[in-house]
């Protein structure tokens, strides 16, 4: 699933002054039992009105303060008077003889704030960031910051007295969501306990793709549902998909009043995917499809009326093909084809122009051209009325036109032209064309690269990848290696530097590092194509719920596939089965997992392990009967 965009959500100003309680604990420790028993006195003045005596004796006693608490005695009971002027001198004497005091920094920046000299509370509260009172620290900055809109710059430098400047600047509406901002936010929030402070903090992180950074921020328990999707967003994409995914189940469904539960069933999907559960990724998938299925059946009537333009909300435009060509991939690891056309038949009635869907649809007519015919026996039993079940089985899968798929692609083209599209529908076309000559074909590929060259050996990725693709196909192994080097040299190399992919495979996209390390293993380089490989096997084998998934999974088998050649040769054979037994494990399609079955065989054999050479090898004709060199090396060895 296409990862959300975060925005940072607006700064509010903190309304509410921060109350700081003042109290006088009388204990055993302390240092002055007639201070507290003349606060008492000024307390009994203070209920009897006599303020005059009240104040006299404060003025008395406030010069034998001899800790904060004292302090925050007197201060409090000059504010009770309506002596401010009284009560802010008693907190200066406090804070020189203890400047490093919280306490009473906390309830003189408090007093600042209340009395409107936020310049002063600014600099006072610099000291109380990251500590308990630092939501005072946080309420300084964002009045400060209300103050001075032409110059916030300002607020994160420290100063003696502030000056306003004399020629003001334009607001930059982006300066909340400066790092300097991170701190504040997490302090507004330690002061306020309401978690938007933190997701404003960790946007901040995510636009920088700082993503476990933002992971840090997050709150122990989540309250709120859209807490339970924000920071089930921020974990995902940390890469902490188990906490993305208990984030996203702390809530019960029943609680996601705020938002759509779709957007969370989409995610949770992608987690269970991702940490290996499948059928309780397709739970969720399923779940989300019956949750919107009146709403995608009515934007299906819109799709069909001309005159009216289909209406359908950003996130769920966005999501639901997303969860059908999953669902369709989930429906042919079961092989069960009919359930995966039905699911890509919607997917294409409802979203024409979705290149994911028209891709996948347009692979599955494909399949469908190339399933065998069936043989001289099936056809008997047909005429004699009989079926078999895997014939039933077959009957029940729809035959695709591919001209249907290639005729969807083509409006789709209309509306807008995509490269990913345009080579599809070039491979639908090859599929059915039977009178072109590999000349013909080749000279069309040239003619392609003409038509969507953008600069010198420049080429949308998806044309530069089915041109050299397609040479290669027609053994055109010449103009293959050599487009693809003028490709790679003009999009990562420069003038004076020639670019070695082997040392840069980390820039290189999937199909740039398969077709880089095929080269370097027909030039002899079995060390720049080993390289090339274990990065392919080390990027891209985790599991990912990726709309490209097919061509991935293809891409790790090959790599795991062509590591093993090159270890046997080299006389490792022992890392060549395990890289074998890696790429069985992910194969889905029967001839080639045949395939790889008998290789494993062949070096089960070479090591003299027979019974699991026989066991591969049994395994192997379970699926491909016909395969001719598995039953001779099984009656070879047995």
């Amino acid at each position: 699933m296409k990862k959300p965009c975060l925005i940072a959500a607006t700064v509010l100003i903190l309304q509410a002054a921060v109350f700081l309680p003042c109290i006088i604990s009388c204990s055993s420790h302390s240092e002055s039992s007639s201070f507290i028993s003349a606060l008492d006195e000024i307390d009994n003045y203070i209920s009897l009105d006599d303020t005059e005596e009240a104040v006299s004796l404060l003025n008395k006693i406030s010069k034998k303060t001899f800790n904060s608490f004292s302090t925050l005695g007197v201060y409090k009971r000059f504010m009770t008077l309506g002596e401010k002027t009284l009560a802010e001198k008693s907190l200066i004497k406090g804070l020189k003889k203890q400047p490093n005091n919280l306490e009473l920094t906390a309830v003189y920046t408090n007093f600042l704030i209340r009395e409107n000299r936020i310049d002063e509370a600014l600099e006072k509260s610099r000291s109380l960031s990251g500590t308990k009172y630092s939501s005072l620290y946080a309420e300084s900055v964002l009045r400060a910051c209300r103050n001075r809109q032409n110059d916030l710059e300002s607020v994160f430098k420290k100063c003696k007295k502030y000056k306003a400047p004399k020629k003001s600047k334009p607001y930059e509406g982006n300066f909340f969501k400066s790092e300097n901002f991170i701190q504040v936010y997490v302090d507004a929030s330690n002061g306020t306990n309401q978690t938007e402070w933190l997701r404003n903090a960790a946007c901040i992180y995510m636009e920088s793709s700082r993503y476990n950074e933002a992971a840090l921020l997050a709150p122990e328990k989540n309250s709120t549902s859209k807490d339970s999707l924000f920071w089930g967003y921020v974990f995902y994409d940390a890469g902490r998909y188990a906490e993305s995914l208990k984030s996203l189940v702390q809530n019960s469904e029943e609680n996601f009043k705020e938002i759509n539960v779709d957007e969370i069933q989409a995610l949770k999907a992608d987690d269970y995917y991702i940490l290996g559960e499948e059928q309780k990724s397709q739970e969720e998938r399923e779940k989300f499809q019956t949750n919107t299925e009146n709403i995608l059946s009515q934007y299906e009537l819109e799709v069909k009326n001309p005159t009216k333009t289909p209406d359908l909300n950003e996130k769920l435009a966005e999501l639901i093909p997303i969860i059908y060509i999953n669902s369709a991939r989930y429906a042919r690891l079961q092989n069960n084809t009919a359930e995966e056309y039905k699911i890509l038949l919607r997917l294409v009635t409802a979203f024409p122009n979705n290149a994911p869907g028209l891709s996948a649809f347009g692979r599955f007519a494909l399949e469908t051209m190339l399933r065998p015919e069936e043989d001289s026996l099936n056809l008997l039993l047909r005429r004699a009325g009989l079926k078999t079940l895997s014939m039933e089985e077959s009957d029940s899968v729809p035959k695709v036109n591919v001209k249907n798929a290639v005729e969807r692609i083509d409006s789709a083209l209309k509306n807008k032209k995509n490269p990913a599209l345009v080579v599809l529908r070039l491979k639908l076309l090859n599929s059915i064309d039977t009178d072109s000559t590999a000349q013909e074909k080749i000279a069309a590929v040239w003619t392609l690269l003409e038509e969507n060259e953008i600069g010198k050996n420049l080429y949308p990725d998806e044309i530069a990848q089915y041109a050299v693709e397609e040479f290669l196909s027609l053994d055109d192994d010449y103009d293959a290696k050599s487009l693809f080097e003028k490709y790679i040299q003009s999009s990562y190399g420069t003038e004076d530097k020639i670019f070695i992919a082997s040392d840069n495979a980390n820039k290189l996209s999937l199909w740039q590092c398969e077709c880089a390390a095929w080269f370097c293993l027909v030039d002899g380089k079995n060390s720049d194509c080993q390289k090339l490989y274990e990065y392919i096997i080390e990027k891209y084998s985790g599991r990912s719920p990726s709309i490209n998934s097919f061509g991935e999974n293809e891409s790790v088998v090959n790599a795991y596939i062509n590591m093993a050649s090159i270890l046997n040769t080299y006389g490792n054979s022992s890392k060549a089965l395990e890289y074998l037994n890696n790429a069985s494990s992910r194969l889905t399609e029967i001839n080639k997992k045949a395939e790889v079955l008998y290789r494993m065989a062949k070096i089960n054999v070479e090591q003299g392990d027979k019974s699991r050479a026989v066991r591969s090898l049994k395994y192997c004709l379970s699926l491909k009967p016909s395969m001719y060199k598995a039953q001779l090396l099984l009656k070879k060895i047995k």
